[in-house]
């Protein structure tokens, strides 16, 4: 008794399996990598961001200025409902960074 084969490759898929292996995709892929790996090393040109409403930054700046000494420190806030208890827990330093967690609990 013979065994028929159900599934048999496609001459596309083997034209290219056989192109991959002779490298030729191999070099096309190589080529777009270096290619696109070019294109976004030249798109980071400058290193200082220019706003784009030099008025609106300098009015930002003058309320963080202003208000910052309101902020710095540690804040909390917790909620407790009948089946659920969030915690939230927030730390704003002098240098404008920010860093907390969160909790949520559930029965």
């Amino acid at each position: 008794m013979k065994i028929m084969k159900i599934w048999r490759k496609s001459r596309l898929s083997e034209h290219h399996a056989n192109s991959f292996a002779n490298g030729r995709t191999r070099a096309i892929y190589a080529i777009m990598f270096v290619m696109l790996a070019t294109f976004s090393l030249t798109s980071c040109g400058r290193d200082e961001p220019q706003w784009a409403d030099p008025e609106a930054h300098e009015k930002t700046e003058q309320l963080r200025a202003q208000y910052t000494p309101f902020i710095v420190g540690m804040w909390h806030y917790e909620k407790t409902i009948e089946k659920q208890r969030a915690f939230e827990q927030l730390s704003f330093n002098a240098d404008g960074t920010l860093s907390g967690q969160r909790k949520w609990q559930s029965r």
